[in-house]
């Protein structure tokens, strides 16, 4: 079995020992999974916490030079990111300590403070603030949802019908 996937099992088995042993061993922290979904160590860290998995896994990545700010191959969340899709506050706070940027933008646009918002989650939006996050939240949905709607047709004799 491969360093890399011998580094995922311990984290998917939530064996600490285990998993620092590993790091000790020269495993590393930032290589990217070939399989879908194409994560780091860090963001299995984060999934793991679902079904039990404990802070201290994340915590020993990032003491081992984890790339905190790190892109799934698809690159579509880093670590805060999927903290933040998955509601793992404890997993937020613990990145944006060991500086995490705050104003990382996802692939959809969502930014972690404009997540936040839209999910009224005050204690996070505080938290973001107080690291530095853009106090501007964009609106960028709103524009391409406009970019949706068709164009108005023409009347007869080449005049447009009112947008009503």
């Amino acid at each position: 079995m491969s360093q890399l996937n011998e580094l995922f099992e311990a984290i998917e088995q939530h064996d600490l020992e285990r998993l620092a042993n590993l790091l000790l061993h020269g495993a590393d922290p930032n290589s990217i999974h070939s399989q879908w979904p194409g994560w780091c160590p860090l963001h299995l860290a984060i999934e793991e916490l679902e079904f039990g998995g404990s802070i201290e896994a994340l915590i020993l990545l990032l003491r081992y030079n984890a790339t905190i700010d790190q892109w799934d191959s698809t690159h579509s969340a880093t670590p805060l990111l999927m903290a933040l899709f998955r509601n793992q506050l404890e997993a937020v706070r613990t990145l944006l300590a060991a500086g995490a940027d705050p104003n990382v933008v996802g692939d959809e646009g969502d930014s972690p403070l404009r997540w936040s918002v839209e999910r009224d989650d005050l204690e996070t939006v505080a938290m973001l603030l107080r690291c530095g996050a853009d106090q501007t939240i964009t609106a960028v949905f709103a524009v391409m949802w406009y970019t949706f709607i068709p164009p108005t047709p023409l009347r007869k004799g080449g005049s447009k019908s009112p947008p009503f």
